[in-house]
């Protein structure tokens, strides 16, 4: 019975030795790799973009705009802050935003895409949208979701790079933020199943 436990023990610490190799010499977890700074940075900007979507979407709800104007709203300030974001930081971090198609279901993939194609109204206009129902009286609900496009592939993001170190921001295909007229931040309503 000893015997046959220190054999198990050392086949699984063999196991464990052969695993931790092939991690340490996986390409796509080293470009994944991120300072304390960068993680900060993505987190500091996921929750702008968050922040600025809502916003928008409950001024756009009080102002009685359209869906459409809402959109290109919410859209507009969207790029202008993901363009602005270097300028507003003093520190050797390089930012490059736009949109990779996402071939994997790990957004981890998009670290290593090279050709992406530039952040642009139009195209978030295209992979985005924005609902809006009527609650009652005077009062609105308003959901923006972002779709990714016709095939859901296509995510906005945002590589943000220091040295031999790299994260990435990206805006889920399927991302929704909800708000209405009575209060700021909503819960959206769940699709049906």
């Amino acid at each position: 019975m000893t015997k046959g436990f220190a054999s198990i023990l050392f086949l699984l610490g063999i196991a464990a030795l052969l695993a931790s190799i092939a991690v340490l010499h996986h390409p796509l977890l080293h470009e994944s790799t991120a300072t304390p700074a960068l993680f900060l940075r993505r987190t500091e900007m996921e929750n702008h973009v968050d922040a600025i979507i809502r916003e928008e979407l409950r001024q756009g709800l009080l102002k009685k705009l359209s869906a459409g104007a809402i959109q290109t709203l919410i859209n507009q300030r969207i790029i202008e802050y993901l363009n602005a974001f270097p300028s507003l930081r003093k520190e050797p971090i390089t930012y490059h935003p736009g949109f990779g198609s996402l071939l994997h279901t790990q957004y981890s993939s998009l670290l290593i895409t090279q050709e992406w194609e530039p952040l642009t109204l139009l195209q978030l206009n295209q992979n985005s949208h924005v609902l809006i129902l009527p609650i009652t009286g005077n009062a609105r609900y308003g959901e923006y979701s972002y779709t990714g496009g016709v095939n859901a592939t296509s995510i906005l993001i945002n590589r943000l790079h220091a040295q031999n170190e790299h994260t990435l921001f990206a805006l889920p295909s399927g991302y929704r933020a909800c708000a209405t007229t009575i209060h700021p931040a909503w819960e959206c309503i769940p699709y049906p199943s």
